[in-house]
């Protein structure tokens, strides 16, 4: 039992790592946020990384096993096309290049809509440009306006691109030439959103556990645990770790510490109750 504990609290640490390399390392604190466990295995670790991480809540949706398939349903028709053409500031004409390429981007971009039937007024479109100041060998993505590609958007671009190196590297060599690298192209036509599914029945009478597993927790040992079914629950239950929560699709872990309750969306919160302070 030690040696498969040990296992999971590898995996946890692992991905605890993970979540910080895109959050802290990005200068965001994940304790500004909430952690949302989906997947088969994310309800299954989510509340030992929120521990790790300090994050306050999880939030579990109710189908988490299958979010990432609703996900493709929801998403909007998008495409993303980029091309590499290096220009490089008083050798080139910035704008001159840049119009040039967006233009062949966008070309490209509204005949495969075309081709799939989506009507030109309603795509919706994003450009943004990987740039570097002369000498680097790597770039910043760079957000940029839609429209002519003229000495005023090319004013505002490079002004943007020094601001997020000034705030990712705390410095911005603005006398430096800049260099244009890749431009990128997102091209978007939006779908109406996905019907909110009906709400199940309600419940008649308290909610009761489906069943009583023994189960091993690092600090406790074995325990007995209440194991509930997801469907029985509604919202504004409550449950006190540790706890177990099946469904078909997921298995979320409510530890010892933590508390669950269920929102008006039929997500499961989960917050920690004890050794807040960490």
């Amino acid at each position: 039992e030690e040696a498969a504990a040990a296992i999971i609290a590898i995996a946890d640490a692992s991905m605890a790592h993970a979540v910080r390399h895109v959050s802290v390392e990005r200068g965001f604190d994940p304790r500004d946020f909430s952690l949302v466990a989906f997947g088969g295995a994310g309800p299954l670790h989510a509340a030992s990384v929120a521990a790790q991480l300090g994050v306050a809540s999880v939030l579990v949706p109710p189908a988490p096993g299958v979010l990432c398939a609703m996900g493709v349903l929801a998403k909007d028709v998008q495409r993303d096309s980029s091309r590499t053409r290096l220009a490089i500031e008083g050798r080139d004409d910035l704008a001159a290049v840049a119009a040039e390429v967006f233009a062949e981007l966008e070309a490209e971009a509204i005949e495969a809509f075309d081709r799939g039937g989506y009507p030109r007024d309603g795509l919706l479109i994003g450009r943004s440009i990987d740039m570097r100041y002369l000498g680097q060998n790597h770039e910043l993505a760079i957000d940029t306006a839609t429209g002519p590609c003229d000495l005023a958007w090319l004013q505002r671009v490079r002004a943007s691109f020094h601001t997020a190196h000034r705030k990712l590297y705390g410095y911005a060599p603005e006398d430096k030439p800049v260099e244009l690298v890749t431009f990128r192209l997102r091209v978007c036509h939006r779908l109406p959103p996905l019907a909110p599914a009906a709400p199940r029945a309600g419940r008649t009478g308290a909610l009761l556990a489906a069943d009583q597993r023994s189960v091993w927790f690092e600090g406790l040992g074995f325990t007995s645990v209440p194991i509930h079914g997801r469907d029985a629950l509604m919202e504004g239950d409550r449950l006190q770790g540790p706890v177990i929560v099946e469904q078909m699709d997921a298995t979320t872990v409510v530890p010892p510490g933590f508390e669950l309750r269920v929102d008006a969306a039929g997500n499961m919160i989960l917050r920690e109750t004890q050794g807040a302070a960490r």
